[in-house]
């Protein structure tokens, strides 16, 4: 099977799971509030005020107005150090991912959750701050370990941002201001995104 047939193959499982999912939330079936009640009763044993100082700053390092100036810096360097393409390339997965939220936060309008820690307004599903995030680091391991041949490598630096990605949708539910089936979705999202983005790439926006 050719690398673009597996990244389809990836890109199409994960939406019908994400569609699956996306339907259970809309109905708030109950494997979703079990789901959700779960995680929600781990991190709250962890809840104190020095914590909850420490996961406003980590959260805000994921907010809109930083994940924005982090994308145009690195979208600066792609384009300097890659040329045009790759930098279109990156443009799309992040506008246009960012985009496709706003639209399944419309469609589905679920409310945040009530006793939010910090201010918070918009719709919860599915979570921006979790889905940004996983697209800046996904483009940050493709962009800045290009020139990494140690595959173990190139491996850890994935993982590594694999472990910020979930940290930051713990984060969200830390704060209140997500249930964990929105953070879990955009995670869902996200391979979506970055496997159908991949194809594009391999076979149109090669330099």
């Amino acid at each position: 099977m050719s690398q673009n047939k597996k990244y389809t193959l990836t890109g199409s499982l994960f939406l019908i799971l994400f569609l699956i999912w996306t339907f259970l939330v809309k109905f708030n079936t109950s494997f979703i509030q079990n789901f959700d009640l779960t995680f929600q009763k781990i991190l709250k044993t962890i809840t104190n005020p020095t914590m909850t100082s420490i996961v406003k700053g980590i959260t805000f390092i994921g907010s809109p107005k930083m994940t924005i100036i982090l994308c145009l810096i690195l979208c600066v360097y792609i384009y300097f150090k890659f040329g045009r393409q790759n930098t279109l390339w990156a443009l799309i997965v992040l506008v246009g991912g960012n985009l496709l939220n706003f639209i399944v936060k419309h469609m589905i309008q679920r409310a945040r959750p009530i006793d939010k820690l910090i201010p918070q307004s918009g719709y919860s599903y599915p979570s921006g701050h979790t889905l940004g995030t996983a697209l800046l680091v996904f483009l940050l391991v493709v962009f800045l370990t290009y020139n990494i041949k140690n595959q173990a490598l190139k491996l850890f630096f994935s993982c590594l941002g694999a472990v910020w990605v979930v940290i930051m949708a713990a984060t969200r539910i830390y704060l209140h201001v997500h249930y964990p089936s929105d953070t879990f979705a955009s995670m869902l999202l996200a391979v979506v995104i970055i496997s159908f983005s991949l194809n594009l790439k391999h076979k149109y926006l090669q330099d």
